[in-house]
């Protein structure tokens, strides 16, 4: 094959010039190209960054190119107007997604349409406004095969937490997260298959002071994780949570602000807690969320992924 050479001997290519050269390169490879597998396509595309710029290969420009299985896919983003969840829709839309974002939140700055992604303004706790809003999903994008469930209420109380309490967070962390899964599962089972990245968080790990209502959210997170995993595999449908760790967010900014504290000395305090010294970034979070649902992560289902940068080792 013309392309073997290029494919199979990567260390021995150095850099063309010329428009003939490259004309006759093209000449001798077209033929081959519709016998690539997957892998060698990823293959051409490094060297041909090797070839243009003769030296250290530029993955940020190929972006779309590396998760196998997201293009043209219908990916649902809960709580998409939120620093992960908006980074999480972005870096789908990158990779060629058709996104919907679901959000409490009225949409004012546009920023769904800003990365290309469609926006529906929803309560995940109401049944009947999810199943409307999935069946206009459904008539205009396609069949929801990915599911990123972000959204959350972030409540933190301890022991003297009130029946109340439990009650509002619950119903958007527990039963809100399952009643949107349901009906993406629906549709998901209509596309035969899906996959479905649950947030849960460090605190479904560990113990945080004060946290006690949060914490019990996030390891039933875990919990129905494993749960839908055992019970959707049959449908070709995987499940896995994700769980972050100190991000830098608007929402930590504004927490900081609301307690007094300043912002710098309290991301440097939280930095020195993480094993690499510095809190995450949501599009650090996002590539991790992009992954899980790609088919780069075909035989994962039922996992725990900590993106935590090294917190829950010490």
């Amino acid at each position: 094959m013309a392309l073997a050479g290029l494919l199979h001997h990567p260390a021995r290519i150095v850099p063309i010039t010329g428009s003939g050269t490259t004309e006759h390169l093209v000449q001798n490879c077209v033929a081959d190209l519709i016998t690539l597998t997957d892998a060698e396509w990823y293959s051409l595309l490094a060297v041909a960054v090797d070839l243009r710029s003769g030296a250290a290969r530029n993955f940020d420009s190929l972006r779309s190119w590396t998760m196998r299985g997201l293009r043209d896919r219908v990916a649902v983003v809960t709580g998409g107007l939120g620093d992960l969840g908006y980074a999480t829709a972005k870096r789908l839309v990158e990779e060629g997604c058709k996104v919907a974002i679901l959000d409490l939140k009225s949409d004012e700055q546009n920023q769904a349409h800003a990365i290309g992604a469609a926006y529906w303004q929803v309560d995940i706790a109401q049944e009947q406004a999810l199943k409307a809003a999935f069946g206009q999903i459904g008539e205009r994008l396609g069949p929801c095969s990915i599911l990123i469930n972000t959204a959350a209420l972030f409540l933190f109380k301890g022991v003297d937490a009130s029946l109340e309490d439990f009650q509002r967070i619950s119903s958007v962390n527990i039963a809100g997260t399952s009643l949107v899964t349901a009906a993406a599962v629906t549709q998901m089972k209509r596309a035969q298959g899906g996959s479905i990245v649950n947030f849960s968080s460090i605190s479904g790990f560990i113990a945080q002071p004060q946290f006690a209502t949060y914490t019990a959210t996030k390891f039933a997170i875990r919990g129905l994780t494993k749960a839908w995993a055992l019970d959707l595999a049959p449908f070709g449908i995987r499940v896995n949570s994700l769980c972050p760790g100190s991000i830098y967010t608007s929402a930590f900014v504004k927490r900081c602000e609301a307690l007094g504290k300043h912002v710098l000395a309290e991301d440097a305090k939280e930095s020195n807690l993480i094993l690499l010294k510095r809190q995450g970034r949501p599009e650090e979070v996002a590539s991790v969320a992009a992954f899980l649902a790609s088919d780069e992560a075909s035989y994962m289902t039922g996992a725990d992924v900590l993106v935590d940068g090294g917190y829950t080792v010490v």
